[in-house]
């Protein structure tokens, strides 16, 4: 009889234990809430005709019971899908700002394929913004997701002024990445400052990859803040022909430096005030860089082999045998950003290329073209089909 009721509690047991985990609720996803920004809504819904309309809204979610703007309370993902074709550039300036964000519940800002620059200025959707005294885009919220967008700001009074300003020292847990961005020609009057990026974050991680800053008057990214908690990733940017330095860290926190080319920028291509940057595979045109990196020219016929430095028409995409190819280290696992991919899309293959660009695999020197009143020039290798 007790070997009876032993077994007998063993078996009820079993089904309860078996009830429970097949039939209790299990986590789910944060539900994705999809705002489009294109220039023309005609026909679509939750359609936004500038980025910063669609922020203003809130991206349209329902917060039900939530305050407006707590995404961790109503479970979502705020993601703007910038989509279409643009022939004009946005010019609205972004705040985004009166948010509650979290790890599973962050603000997301992408360009579909259509709406993406081709890695060269004027190619897709830009974000060409002038004010006075403000960035063109300060993200005050801790966690925000940035990828695919070409951005260009004119500060017009006599201050210093950056061109994206990441500030919000009072989250603790910052998780922001910008990837894929072109952020060039950021200018304010006179003698004051303009970065292209300027990061006075709180502790957690800001991560900046396959992106091109270009022609900025000051810093191409500029990681600034006394939180010795935050830590700035900077994987396979291209920083060139800025006023100060390309990559420049210049307070306590940490600054982690990855398969970065830095070339032609006035002071120096990298650069710490206090401290030092922990770099790794990262190139420069100067005496900054990794060991045997150092001194590789900004050029489109030695060094690092651009397609085009004309002012105005810059391309850095790299052309195949140069000095940045195959000298990177593989980032596709690596603990705080895995990726596999470069600025265009394109699958990087191993061993990886330096810069923001990863060559084509074909190992051709693609072939330059140049027009000029309706001719072109071409300088290297062509195949016509």
């Amino acid at each position: 009889m007790a070997i009876f009721k032993k077994t007998a509690l063993f078996l009820i047991s079993l089904l309860v234990v078996s009830f429970c985990y097949f039939h209790l609720p299990q986590a789910q996803a944060a539900q994705e809430v999809i705002g489009l920004i294109r220039q023309d809504c005609a026909g679509f819904s939750n359609c936004y005709t500038s980025l910063s309309a669609w922020e203003a809204a809130y991206g349209g979610i329902n917060f039900g019971s939530c305050a407006q703007g707590d995404l961790v309370c109503a479970d979502k993902i705020a993601v703007a899908k910038i989509d279409g074709a643009w022939t004009q550039p946005d010019t609205n300036r972004v705040t985004i700002d009166g948010w509650t964000t979290g790890p599973n519940n962050y603000i997301r800002i992408y360009t579909a394929p259509e709406a993406r620059h081709k890695g060269i200025a004027g190619t897709g959707y830009r974000l060409i913004t002038t004010a006075s005294s403000v960035p063109g885009i300060y993200i005050y919220e801790g966690h925000v997701r940035i990828e695919g967008l070409e951005f260009q700001h004119t500060n017009t009074y006599n201050n210093s002024m950056n061109g994206i300003t990441i500030y919000n020292s009072g989250v603790p847990d910052n998780d922001i990445r910008l990837i894929g961005l072109l952020v060039h020609d950021c200018s304010s009057p006179g003698t004051y400052e303009a970065s292209g990026v300027s990061i006075g974050a709180g502790p957690g991680k800001v991560i900046i990859a396959n992106s091109i800053f270009y022609n900025n008057k000051t810093d191409g990214v500029r990681a600034g803040t006394n939180s010795s908690t935050l830590t700035v990733y900077s994987y396979n940017n291209t920083f060139v022909n800025n006023g100060r330095y390309g990559l420049y860290k210049n307070w306590s926190n940490a600054v982690v430096s990855k398969n970065n080319y830095a070339g032609g920028n006035l002071v120096a291509d990298y650069f710490a005030s206090t401290g030092s940057i922990s770099m790794t595979t990262s190139a420069s045109s100067d005496a900054t860089g990794s060991a045997g990196l150092r001194n590789i020219a900004v050029s489109d016929s030695a060094g690092a082999y651009f397609m085009n430095l004309e002012k105005g028409s810059e391309n850095f995409h790299i052309q195949s045998s140069l000095l940045l190819k195959d000298a990177g280290t593989n980032l596709s696992a690596d603990a705080n950003l895995a990726f596999s991919d470069d600025i265009d899309g394109q699958t990087r293959s191993a061993p990886w290329d330096i810069g923001a660009d990863e060559t084509a695999a074909s190992g051709e020197t693609p072939a330059k073209f140049r027009f000029n009143n309706g001719m072109f020039k071409i300088k290297g290798k062509a195949i016509f089909k």
